[in-house]
């Protein structure tokens, strides 16, 4: 009779790292709870650290301290995160660092407010833990929790206001400190206004009445009832296609490919020399059968002078997405 594998540290320091993770999620995501923000900075850092470590134990490596007076010490998260991010400028690097210094921070004051500063780094920090448990040890959040407990949401106030009058001196300053940090690295990880989302990810809808309607991004008019009895309301909505559909075939191409490693999801080549990785050329081929050019929710077309130039909006990476999860075998069927 066969007995069952024994648990090793890796294993033990896995299950526990997914469970800070959780910990975090289901801190942050409670109203009522006014230790959130510093609930989610232990505990997200927590996560990372566990992964982290555990990733340099499957390499080989020791996790703890060279020295004599500290053998029996494992390393900290910042010299994990040098160890295996080496790329200084490295986005994922940069905003698990800028959560690691609130985590130092909140050990002596936050205040509430913080949430509303550091939203959308703790949104690209959840998201970056997803895909480096995924890629570093092979592991899939998904199976704990549904797709959807990646959202994190705060109401968006000015909390520069809310901090200056509620607060006194000291706190006023550290957050204005920490908001001007915040500003200068989403411009400092920014490409021509377009965050990158590994170190910020933000979800913001604002609704207002304006007098002028060529300040109007939609507009929205009552139109005949006719038969219904309900209210029918059209909405026509001007395109900002920089916001609406800010990413170029590269992007959407490298966001694909994350998105299938993550997801385990792979597909047929056309044959056996062709590429078994998202391509370019993949795109195109799918291009030609389902016309994502030709679907405005997709993609936006740029009219330069004679020729035409496309950008695409997130949409497309999960209908991608979606095509090889329904038929691994598509491009075969295309070809055919």
């Amino acid at each position: 009779m066969s007995s069952k594998p024994k648990i090793t540290l890796i294993d033990l320091m896995i299950d526990k790292s997914q469970e800070s993770f959780l910990l975090a999620l289901e801190i942050y995501n409670k109203p009522t709870i006014k230790y959130r923000v510093e609930g989610f900075c232990f505990f997200i850092c927590n996560a990372w650290e566990l992964l982290l470590k555990a990733y340099l134990l499957t390499k080989g490596d020791s996790i703890h301290y060279k020295d004599k007076q500290n053998k029996n010490r494992t390393i900290s998260l910042s010299d994990c995160i040098r160890k295996i991010m080496t790329n200084k400028n490295d986005p994922v690097r940069k905003n698990l660092e800028a959560v690691m210094g609130l985590r130092h921070m909140a050990v002596h004051l936050v205040v509430p407010e913080y949430a509303n500063l550091y939203n959308d780094v703790f949104m690209a920090c959840v998201k970056n833990y997803t895909i480096k448990l995924k890629t570093l040890l092979g592991k899939n959040i998904d199976d704990k929790l549904p797709n959807d407990y990646i959202t994190m949401f705060i109401a968006k106030d000015n909390p520069s206001i809310n901090v200056t009058t509620k607060y006194g001196k000291e706190i006023v300053e550290k957050f204005l400190s920490s908001k001007n940090f915040i500003n200068r690295s989403l411009i400092e990880n920014s490409n021509n206004d377009l965050v990158n989302d590994s170190f910020a990810v933000s979800y913001e809808l604002s609704v207002k009445k304006v007098k002028n309607i060529a300040e109007a991004d939609f507009t929205v008019a009552n139109v005949s009832q006719g038969k219904s009895q309900l209210n029918v309301i059209t909405i026509n909505k001007k395109v900002d296609p920089s916001e609406t559909h800010p990413f170029t075939l590269s992007k959407v191409v490298d966001m694909v490919k994350n998105e299938m490693q993550l997801k385990d999801i792979t597909f047929t080549p056309t044959s056996e020399k062709a590429k078994t990785t998202f391509t370019t050329s993949t795109f195109q081929l799918l291009n030609s059968y389902f016309h994502f050019k030709d679907d405005e929710e997709l993609s936006y077309k740029h009219e330069i002078g004679n020729t035409n130039q496309y950008t695409y909006s997130v949409k497309i990476v999960q209908t991608i997405i979606d095509i090889f999860s329904d038929d691994p075998n598509i491009l075969i069927k295309i070809k055919s």
